[in-house]
């Protein structure tokens, strides 16, 4: 092989790796976890209650008042739309990534007796591990990351 052709080879090559790269991180990545995972929490219980024939994702939420912590792995740099699936029209839930609060976009909260995905907001956050708390009022069920903002 001569000298030109290998270094076309490896040319091509890393094209390809730049290309494979550009396409993976333009896909949307979403992840979540359930709150019977991350329990315990300060103050919290587990309730296995289903409301509305809607029941807990997982094998019970977290109820009453407290804090879920878990140390998430961002696949991807991105802006990560939150939601948190909670019982609705009673409590709240705030979400804390390293420390700061993910902004809240949606003010308008949904008043059902039943579980429900409620969009708390958006936040930029880096590849790596992140540490997050959910700030729970009521019930929390589940949580979940995107960056497809659809």
């Amino acid at each position: 092989m001569t000298p030109l052709l290998l270094k076309l080879r490896m040319l091509v090559f890393s094209v390809c790796l730049v290309l494979a790269s550009l396409i993976a991180n333009a896909l949307p990545v979403t992840f979540w976890t359930t709150a019977d995972l991350l329990l315990p929490g300060w103050g919290l219980y587990p309730n296995r209650a289903g409301f509305s024939d809607t029941k807990p994702l997982g094998t019970h939420a977290a109820w009453q008042q407290g804090t879920l912590t878990w140390v998430a792995d961002f696949p991807q740099d991105g802006t990560y739309q939150v939601f948190v699936r909670r019982y609705a029209g009673h409590g709240s839930t705030r979400v804390l990534i390293d420390e700061r609060q993910v902004v809240r976009t949606n003010n308008s909260e949904t008043k059902a007796d039943r579980y429900v995905w409620c969009h708390i907001g958006a936040a930029p956050v880096s590849q790596g591990r992140h540490h997050v708390d959910l700030l729970i009022s009521g019930l929390c069920d589940a949580i979940l990351f995107t960056t497809d903002d659809k």
